[in-house]
């Protein structure tokens, strides 16, 4: 069976990544252990019926934030991916969680936002990092933080 143009193509862009990163994830992977007291999966053992959405910046988002202001925050966790956070926080959307997997040192001040600054830190949403972030990304973060 021949394989999928598409699929091949992808299988090269992963490879080619897995060798450009490889070293600079185990770095920080390295770094990030000692900072790993909590970790993903315990967060959604007794979910229940609840729903996520994951929000994504990208040209359309501020169009959709009518669109999210509209969820049920009672049954729907917000999931926005870092680089959404400023964007929703200008809008008045605290996010239930945000998910950082960037492993490059220009993604820090994506978590940095002054709207978050003048939360309550119980208020502050869940960071979702993964352990190849850089090591700065995330070190100020006052809300919880699973990996």
């Amino acid at each position: 069976m021949t394989a999928n143009v598409a699929d091949v193509v992808h299988a090269d862009r992963e490879r080619r990544t897995i060798l450009a990163h490889k070293d600079r994830w185990r770095e920080h992977a390295a770094v990030n252990a000692g900072r790993a007291k909590r970790w993903v999966q315990s967060l959604w053992r007794d979910a229940g019926e609840r729903t996520g959405v994951l929000v994504s910046a990208g040209p359309s988002l501020v169009d959709s934030i009518a669109e999210i202001r509209l969820l049920d925050r009672a049954r729907v966790d917000i999931v926005a991916v870092d680089m959404a956070l400023a964007c929703l926080l200008r809008a008045g959307i605290v996010p239930d969680f945000v998910i950082c997997s960037d492993a490059s040192e220009e993604i820090s001040p994506a978590l940095a936002v002054p709207e978050l600054d003048s939360l309550p830190v119980a208020m502050w949403p869940t960071l979702l990092a993964n352990v190849v972030i850089h090591p700065e990304t995330g070190a100020g973060w006052r809300g919880p933080v699973y990996w």
